[in-house]
């Protein structure tokens, strides 16, 4: 669990200032559509509406926990020293193009899994 980076989560509008995706919008779905298939990775990424619904700290991330058995999804903000000595890979699963110059990435969310599926410990204390 190395490389946890601080989100740049608290540069995006918060969702209620954001418009919804449209017709307007279809034109450059199309593109990025075609760019996947042209890397075979339709099935690997997809697109999400970079938005927030809180600030975060300067020391957190936004970690995706998971209760399989009961259907239960958190994204929840935690510490990167928690992060840090918590079991298991962290995967990270929400990214922004942010730099107009280069293709990098910061990532917005990540996902700790385990060797038997999320890691869900912290936040539903089982």
């Amino acid at each position: 669990m190395k490389n946890l980076t601080p989100l740049v989560h608290n540069s995006l509008k918060h969702e209620m200032d954001i418009k919804s995706i449209n017709d307007s919008d279809t034109e450059c779905l199309k593109e990025i559509k075609e760019v996947l298939k042209k890397y075979n990775s339709l099935d690997r990424f997809g697109i999400t509406l970079l938005h927030k619904h809180f600030e975060l700290d300067k020391d957190e991330i936004l970690i995706e926990a998971v209760d399989e058995e009961n259907r239960i999804q958190i994204i929840k903000p935690f510490k990167i020293e928690e992060v840090e000595k918590m079991e298991g890979e962290v995967i990270e699963t929400s990214w922004a193009l942010i730099d107009e110059k280069e293709a990098i990435l910061a990532c917005r969310r990540k996902c700790v899994k385990t060797g038997e599926g999320h890691y869900n410990s912290h936040v539903f204390g089982s």
